[in-house]
């Protein structure tokens, strides 16, 4: 440092020359990283705010009694309209009580972003008046109904758990809202999302963590895992999600529930928020889609004949012009289907109870008359397909720009680490972990990388392909729907989804090829189940970590149908639902204490 300083006394030009831009550019730094903070502690007083915002509604509304709320909450979306449409309930007395349930789960579940109860009593009341005087507007006349906290709703905010995003409320509906109020249905609830809507778990600076029903100290998924925690606790008939990696179908399976990921384009994502900033994103090859989550099969079918219908198409030209055939799903219970299924994807290794949820919906579709035949190929090259693309901007930048300089959450930190490794180190890496029998890390570490748009389109012609070979090999089999895992694993423990990410490998590859995919919950996970076995890596570590404890947990399978045949997606739905003939059990929060 004397030197440096003497050296710099005898010739004064050299500290013009390096040490005041060495000075300058810490200085630079200083100023920004300054501004950082004052930005952090914006956006976070902006969280709070929202949230005492919220919270404060919740505790001003005082709801009327609702002497049939147990019996209510029960019922399924189609027993409640039956009952309306026979008389012997009205409108007003379900919402109430629906408005009645997701207030009190509320404070176990942490599930709610928003409430609109006020606007859906009014609503409620309107509904029955339009029914006595024979005015039936559709098929969901007078049932209320959850939405994703991405999907716009008139004067809410959709902050896809961003905190940039609190109070800049949409000014319309979004297409999708719009055809259910349309069709009758009252939204009442938003519900809670992940920050950035990126993880298989719910949590963000505004709303909260929010937990499985029916473990709190597990994850209900995400990133429409706030629907299904509320929609399992019988919370909700029916909710509207997304789905772009599984975002549907997982909180579907972690919670015990059903839900369907659409062909993309067979439903409207107008109006649907995209985290990234301003809004935009330029990935279009893996696109996102909306789809309904409910508690039955058929359920799912009556959204899906309100989303899938002309007035869409009128609404979003994007839009399939494909009309909803309600003739393929009114074959359920007669029709007897060809089935294909595999237990591995040869990406990440099922675990036991996982497998045994497959076998016995295959032995019972045989039972029930159904042909099902196991399909040997290597799922897997879908799975790195969609590794490929979704990784291929490098660095999670598109997330990290929509933030708008909000922190990202500490659950992240696995994930953007591994996304931000220097490309000179990821060559090392990879050799290392492939020297060392830890193959599956290896590639993961390759491949999960920024690409150059030669390499991107490289990637993506290599998952045309694949998907062409697949179709083949389907048609060629005469296969009506596919039967697989939802995920590798049931629920994971809060906080642990990004070391757990890769079992999603199961919804990945649906996504990936744009095939329609939906969860029917099967079984329940076994005390004996609680182990599990894989290669070994660390990403088997932590799923043996994640596995314990892990009884009692709610076990699906998802059906998968070729592109555009949503309609036979639903109908082999239902009958694997029906020849299961399984129920989960309620949650212990299900209901409200008897009086």
């Amino acid at each position: 440092m004397n030197s440096m300083l003497t050296l710099i006394k005898k010739n004064p030009k050299l500290a013009l020359g390096v040490v005041l831009p060495l000075i300058l550019v810490a200085l630079r730094r200083v100023i920004n990283s300054l501004r950082a903070l004052a930005r952090q502690k914006e956006l976070k007083e902006l969280a709070d705010e929202k949230r005492r915002h919220r919270d404060a509604i919740l505790e001003a509304m005082d709801l009327p009694e609702c002497k049939r709320e147990r019996e209510i909450v029960q019922m399924t979306a189609t027993e409640l309209l039956s009952r309306m449409e026979s008389g012997d309930l009205s409108s007003l007395e379900v919402t109430i009580a629906f408005c009645r349930a997701a207030k009190r789960l509320q404070g176990s579940l942490v599930c709610l972003a928003e409430t609109d109860f006020e606007t859906a009593i009014a609503m409620a009341k309107q509904r029955d008046i339009e029914r006595k005087e024979g005015k039936i507007r559709g098929i969901l006349h007078g049932l209320p109904v959850s939405i994703k906290d991405q999907i716009d709703m008139k004067e809410f905010d959709s902050t896809c758990g961003l905190s940039c995003r609190c109070f800049k409320p949409a000014h319309e509906d979004a297409v999708l809202v719009k055809l259910l109020r349309d069709a009758g249905a009252i939204p009442f609830v938003r519900t809670n999302v992940p920050q950035c809507l990126f993880l298989p778990e719910c949590f963000n600076a505004i709303w909260g963590e929010t937990k499985n029903p029916f473990n709190l100290e597990r994850t209900c998924g995400g990133s429409s895992g706030g629907e299904a925690a509320l929609i399992a606790a019988r919370g909700s008939p029916l909710g509207m999600g997304s789905d772009i990696g599984g975002s549907i179908r997982g909180p579907a399976f972690f919670c015990g529930i059903c839900g369907l990921k659409p062909t993309p384009g067979r439903t409207s994502y107008k109006g649907i928020a995209v985290p990234r900033l301003n809004g935009i994103s330029g990935q279009k090859i893996i696109p996102p889609v909306s789809g309904p989550m409910a508690r039955c099969v058929d359920d799912l079918n009556l959204a899906m004949e309100v989303l899938v219908s002309e007035k869409a198409f009128k609404a979003d030209c994007l839009v399939s012009p494909i009309p909803w055939d309600k003739s393929i799903y009114e074959k359920k219970g007669s029709k007897k289907l060809k089935f294909g299924y595999f237990i591995q994807d040869g990406y990440f290794d099922l675990c036991s109870a996982g497998e045994r949820a497959i076998r016995e919906t295959v032995e019972a579709l045989r039972k029930d008359g159904h042909e099902v035949l196991e399909v040997k190929w290597d799922f897997s090259k879908l799975v790195w397909g969609f590794v490929k693309c979704m990784s291929a901007e490098g660095g999670m930048r598109g997330f990290i720009e929509g933030l708008e300089g909000e922190k990202l959450h500490p659950t992240y930190s696995f994930i953007y680490h591994m996304a931000n490794l220097p490309g000179w180190v990821r060559p090392i890496v990879s050799t290392a972990m492939g020297l060392l029998g830890k193959a599956r890390v290896a590639k993961l570490v390759k491949e999960a990388r920024a690409r150059t748009t030669y390499d991107y389109w490289g990637a993506v012609g290599e998952l045309d392909f694949n998907k062409k070979q697949l179709i083949k090999l389907w048609t060629e089999m005469g296969l009506d729907a596919m039967i697989c895992a939802p995920i590798g694993l049931p629920a994971f423990p809060n906080q642990q989804s990004a070391k757990c990410m890769q079992s999603c490998s199961y919804t990945f590859m649906w996504n990936a090829v744009k095939f329609p995919a939906g969860v029917v919950p099967v079984t329940q996970v076994k005390p004996e189940e609680e182990p599990y076995e894989g290669r070994p890596d660390p990403i088997t570590e932590a799923a043996k970590i994640a596995n314990k404890g892990s009884a009692g947990l709610p076990m699906g399978v998802q059906i998968v149908s070729l592109p555009w045949r949503d309609e036979l997606c639903l109908l082999a739905m239902k009958a694997v639902e029906d020849a299961v003939k399984w129920r989960i059990p309620l949650p212990p929060m299900a209901l409200p204490e008897e009086d």
